[in-house]
């Protein structure tokens, strides 16, 4: 005679009830409370212990994160003073400045390229100014100039306005290190016209 297969429900409940109240449970909640009982008298001395580790935990972080602040300083000050050592460079730190320009011009890094054409930028604003040009800003000092004040008045124009796009486009202007190269050429040739470098 063939079985026929059924879900005993009856079974399945019975076991359930079984687990919570008949020896397994029982045995779970003992373990439990002999652990409880066992720890129970060392409390004072696990929680100083916790805390002890939480602490140095904390010391070794503050003394990493000063390790870093550290290294951080030591790289952007060693920049800041390269950039501002002017005073103590026999050609007024011009070469000295062009130098960390051509530096970046030369780096892998995209926000180094972007760096080395805007301080470009900022060294012609700071020369035609010295020199008496009127405006506000590099632009409007280059429309107060003529091609009989300053011969290569083009390049700086072409140069200025890279440095606008990426000014004003960031990151979504397209950079190669060819085109970096070309437009701090530009600059040099209007700084060496005004006798910068």
């Amino acid at each position: 005679m063939n079985q026929v297969p059924f879900l005993n429900i009856e079974y399945f409940f019975s076991q359930i009830y079984q687990f919570f109240t008949g020896n397994t449970l029982s045995r779970f909640w003992n373990w439990v409370a002999d652990v409880f009982y066992f720890i129970a008298p060392h409390t004072r001395w696990i929680t100083i212990l916790i805390s002890l580790i939480c602490f140095a935990g904390i010391i070794y972080a503050v003394l990493q994160l000063r390790r870093l602040n550290e290294q951080v300083q030591e790289k952007y000050l060693a920049d800041y003073h390269a950039l501002n050592a002017v005073e103590q460079s026999r050609d007024g730190g011009n070469l000295l400045r062009w130098d960390k320009i051509a530096q970046h011009a030369g780096s892998q890094n995209p926000n180094d390229w972007m760096s080395a054409i805007i301080e470009a930028d900022i060294i012609l604003g700071e020369i035609l100014e010295k020199d008496g040009a009127v405006g506000d800003g590099v632009g409007e000092m280059l429309k107060s100039l003529t091609r009989g004040n300053l011969r290569t008045l083009d390049n700086a124009w072409e140069a200025h306005r890279v440095r606008n796009s990426l000014a004003h486009g960031g990151s979504s202007v397209l950079l190669n290190n060819r085109e970096v190269k070309r437009v701090l050429s530009l600059y040099q040739t209007v700084f060496e016209e005004l006798r910068f470098i």
